[in-house]
C-alpha cells in the first residue's frame, strides 16, 4: 500500500503545476464579439493552451478607460500577472505604462505602438529598459498602400473618384493604414480623392457616411476602407443605391472575418489584407521563451500582413480557423517567429 501511495505521489508531483505557469493578461481594447478581436482572442487562446500559459483576456469594449480602471483595480489588489499584453488603442498605452511603472510586470506591446517621443522617453527609464519586453507592430502603412494598389488593379487601373473610410484620428493603425492608401493615391493620377471620413471602425457609421458620400459623389469608382466593418457598411450602402460592389465600385479593406472572406470569394471585396490577428499568439511565443530564460529581441520588424486571395498561403487557414492544428509547441523551440501561414496537406505549418 505504501508503495502505491508513493507512486501516486510521484505521479502527482510530476504533473505540471498550474501555479508554475506564466500568468499573462491581455488587455484587449475591442469587443469580444467583433470579428477581428475575436480572431485575435481565439488564436491567442490556442497558443496559451498548447504552451501551458495561464492566459486571461479582458475587453475594453472600445472604451479605453475601461482598461485603465481594470488595471488600477489589479494594482490596488496586488493581483498583477507576470506579463501583460497591451495595445495602444486611442493612445491609452502611456496612461497604462504610468500606472505600471515600478511594478515588476513585463509588458509586450502589439498592434499599435507608442509614438516616437513616448518610445524615447521609455528608453530613458531604467524600469522600462528591463520590463518593456518586446514590441510586435504590423506594417499598417504597407498594407494600406498595397490594398489600395490591388483595388485599383482590380478596377482595370481606370480613372475614377475615390472615397476613404478611415477608423479614428488617434489610433496609430488607423493613421498609418490610411496614410499608406493616401500616399498611393498621390502617385496615381487616375485617382481623384474626394473625401476622407472616420467611421470609428463601425459598420453602421460606415453605412450612413457612405450613403451621404455617394449622393455627393455619384461617380465614385473606388472605396478604400480601414477594416471589415467599414467595408460591410460601404457594401450595404452600395446595394441600397443600386450599385454592385466589385463591378460598379471596387472596395479595399483589412481583416479576416468569415463574412469578409466570403465577400472576397464572391468578388464584392476587390482587395483584402490580413494576418495581424496572430500577434497576440506570437507575443505568447516570445513570453514562453522569456519565461524559460531565453533572450527576446526588443522589437520585431515584420509586415505581419498579407494580401488575401485564393492563391495566398493563409487563405484556407482563414476559412477553416481551426487553430488547434497550429504547431505552437514546435514553434516555441525555434529561434524566430513565423512570417507566413501554409496549409500543407492536412496539417498547418508556419514558414520560418
Amino acid at each position: 500500500m505504501s508503495r502505491l501511495i508513493l507512486l501516486c505521489a510521484l505521479y502527482i508531483f510530476s504533473l505540471p503545476s498550474h501555479g508554475q505557469y506564466s500568468s499573462v493578461l491581455f488587455l484587449n481594447p475591442g469587443k469580444a464579439e467583433e470579428s477581428f478581436w475575436s480572431d485575435v482572442d481565439h488564436f491567442a487562446k490556442e497558443a496559451a493552451k498548447q504552451l501551458l500559459i495561464d492566459l486571461d483576456i479582458v475587453h475594453g469594449e472600445r472604451e479605453e478607460y475601461t482598461l485603465v480602471n481594470h488595471l488600477q483595480k489589479l494594482i490596488a489588489r496586488r493581483q498583477l500577472p507576470d506579463y501583460l499584453i497591451l495595445v495602444n488603442e486611442k493612445q491609452v498605452l502611456p496612461r497604462l505604462m504610468t500606472l505600471l511603472e515600478g511594478h515588476p510586470v513585463y509588458i509586450v506591446i502589439i498592434l499599435n505602438d507608442l509614438s516616437q517621443g513616448e518610445r524615447t522617453k521609455a528608453k530613458l527609464s531604467a524600469h522600462w529598459e528591463e520590463f518593456l519586453l518586446t514590441t510586435l507592430i504590423p506594417d499598417n502603412y504597407w498594407i494600406g498602400q498595397q490594398t489600395a494598389k490591388e483595388m485599383v488593379l482590380a478596377g482595370g487601373q481606370q480613372a475614377g473618384d475615390l472615397l476613404v473610410l478611415s477608423g479614428d484620428k488617434l489610433t496609430p493603425a488607423s493613421i498609418q493604414r490610411t496614410q499608406g492608401a493616401l500616399d498611393y493615391v498621390k502617385h496615381n493620377t487616375q485617382l481623384t480623392l474626394k473625401q476622407v471620413v472616420y467611421t470609428d471602425w463601425n459598420e453602421q457609421q460606415a453605412y450612413s457616411k457612405t450613403m451621404r458620400l455617394l449622393k455627393r459623389f455619384p461617380q465614385s469608382r473606388y472605396i478604400w476602407t480601414v477594416n471589415d466593418h467599414s467595408a460591410l457598411g460601404a457594401i450595404k450602402a452600395l446595394n441600397k443605391t443600386g450599385l454592385t460592389p466589385g463591378k460598379d465600385v471596387y472596395i479595399a479593406t483589412v481583416n479576416s472575418s468569415a463574412e469578409i472572406i466570403q465577400r472576397r470569394q464572391q468578388g464584392e471585396i476587390s482587395s483584402l489584407g490580413a494576418g495581424h490577428f496572430a500577434l497576440a499568439g506570437w507575443a505568447l511565443l516570445l513570453i514562453d521563451r522569456h519565461s524559460k530564460g531565453s533572450g527576446v529581441p526588443k522589437r520585431i520588424n515584420r509586415p505581419f500582413f498579407e494580401l488575401i486571395n485564393e492563391n495566398s498561403p493563409i487563405y484556407q487557414c482563414l476559412i477553416d480557423k481551426d487553430w488547434s492544428r497550429f504547431p505552437f509547441r514546435q514553434l516555441a523551440a525555434q529561434d524566430s517567429l513565423p512570417t507566413n501561414f501554409q496549409l500543407n496537406k492536412q496539417r498547418l505549418t508556419a514558414l520560418p
